[in-house]
């Protein structure tokens, strides 16, 4: 996630042209960059179960944009038709038992309260999409970024896939019921096998023996979901204000054209330590003296005659 989050802010940032009026481009480049912001923010929330549009840490992150209030696929219908959040409403028509879902107006379509379950990382994914489609249209960016953007963009939500795969696939209750019930009874037999040898000190043999086993039981349990506040857990929340602050360095500054950095600073030295001389020194120099140069810093490395 964070390598497509850096793929998609670079490319919106340095590649997406500002041609006219650049002060709006800039809004509008800051305003999706707003948004992948907001996608660890909002997907370490939905980890968390928290589906509100208005928690702190992403309010103002997506303030601009509509809210879908898209259903969750884990939560079951009987659930999201006691909980209808949009003008329209959840219809449950018993068809071959199938579940039909209407929206009377999409237009008027209302904030999600905490209490309904919706994936607010895959609405932000539609508008970023949006926005790629736009810059495609108006041919601000060449078409091998605009692929690029796009592979980022399914990558994040192939990251969001794989997070609902470890949360919704827990171990199954069967099998942790016969796992408990066996590592218990085995325990409980244990001293029998060995008090006819180790005599008293079947008392600490069973201790450790059991310690070992039921210490591997609540660890299993312990790292089912990695995604909550628990001491074992991920730090969901640093990694959300990592990005967030990297984020904000990068685009604080603008990014200046290769011309202002390449050859102009003094202190460039591309050759060092083979030559003390600048950029805009060697520049003035002849092709065959600037390959001596180069030879000798091959040379100096130990690459002989490769140059």
């Amino acid at each position: 996630m964070t390598l497509n989050i850096r793929t998609l802010t670079r490319c919106i940032w340095v590649m997406v042209a500002e041609k006219e009026n650049v002060s709006k481009v800039i809004i509008e480049k800051v305003s999706v960059i707003n948004l992948l912001m907001a996608f660890p923010y909002a997907t370490k929330n939905y980890l968390r179960e928290q589906y509100s549009y208005n928690a702190r840490d992403i309010r103002e992150l997506i303030s601009h944009i509509p809210k879908f209030c898209t259903p969750n696929p884990s939560q079951p219908l009987d659930i999201q038709e006691e909980n209808p959040n949009v003008t329209g409403s959840w219809r449950s028509r018993d068809i071959s038992r199938t579940r039909v879902y209407s929206i009377n107006n999409c237009s008027n379509i209302k904030p999600c309260d905490e209490s309904v379950s919706t994936i607010i990382p895959i609405e932000l994914s539609y508008y970023i999409a949006s926005y790629i489609n736009r810059v495609s249209e108006l041919k601000l960016a060449e078409g091998p970024t605009i692929s690029v953007m796009n592979t980022a963009l399914n990558n994040l939500v192939d990251c969001l896939g794989g997070m609902e795969r470890i949360l919704q696939t827990p171990i199954p209750p069967a099998y942790s019921v016969h796992l408990h019930h066996a590592t218990w009874l085995y325990l409980l037999a244990l001293p029998y096998q060995l008090i006819g040898r180790l005599n008293w000190f079947t008392i600490p043999a069973v201790g450790l023996a059991s310690f070992c086993l039921l210490g591997i039981l609540d660890i299993g349990r312990e790292i089912e979901n990695p995604f909550e506040w628990d001491t074992n857990d991920l730090e969901l929340d640093d990694f959300c204000r990592q990005i967030h602050k990297e984020i904000w360095t990068i685009i604080g500054h603008r990014m200046p054209t290769p011309e202002s950095w390449l050859l102009s600073s003094e202190s460039h030295h591309p050759l060092a330590p083979v030559s003390s001389l600048t950029a805009s020194e060697l520049i003035t120099l002849e092709e065959t003296k600037l390959r001596e140069i180069l030879k000798k810093g091959a040379i100096a490395e130990g690459y002989g005659e490769t140059i």
